[in-house]
């Protein structure tokens, strides 16, 4: 686009040279104003291609963005926030849309006594979800798994391990 610009404005900035000109040559004014009105028209022809193809340069980007999908593969993110010391876990991912589903969370107490808390939630229509869990005790490791049963009837899951 900005090359397009540059042409057009060459195109109005373009004029005869009065150095290369005798005045009292009509002929030769004549010839030098055909030059520059033929190189303006070729300078045009340029800068319409070049727009042209600036204009289905955008319709195509406009069309790309507009028909976007997000990756319809389940996903899970797991994160962590330590509260009033107390760790939060945060789980959030895409999942096939109105599917019951248990989030798993395992690990060791300080006691070193194994826990799982199990937390079942519906993913919204779009297949989001975002869940938290806070943890009462402060584990070193944990493991976060999503299980839900899928539409083939069998039972899919997602598994992160979390080193904080």
């Amino acid at each position: 686009m900005m090359i397009a610009y540059y042409f057009t404005t060459k195109i109005q900035l373009h004029n005869i040279n009065a150095q290369h000109v005798d005045p009292n040559n009509i002929d030769l004014i004549i010839n030098k104003f055909g030059e520059v009105i033929r190189e303006k028209k070729r300078l045009v022809d340029i800068a319409m291609r070049l727009m042209l193809a600036t204009a289905i340069v955008v319709a195509v980007a406009i069309g790309l963005i507009a028909t976007y999908q997000p990756s319809k593969t389940p996903n899970m993110q797991v994160s962590e926030v330590t509260i009033n010391n107390q760790k939060t876990v945060g789980i959030s991912g895409y999942f096939p849309p109105n599917t019951k589903l248990d989030l798993i969370i395992e690990y060791k107490n300080e006691s070193n006594v194994d826990v799982v808390k199990v937390v079942t939630l519906t993913s919204a229509a779009s297949g989001k979800v975002i869940s938290s869990v806070t943890l009462t005790d402060k584990p070193t490791t944990y493991k976060v798994t999503a299980q839900w049963t899928g539409a083939d009837s069998l039972v899919h899951t997602l598994q992160k391990t979390v080193k904080p």
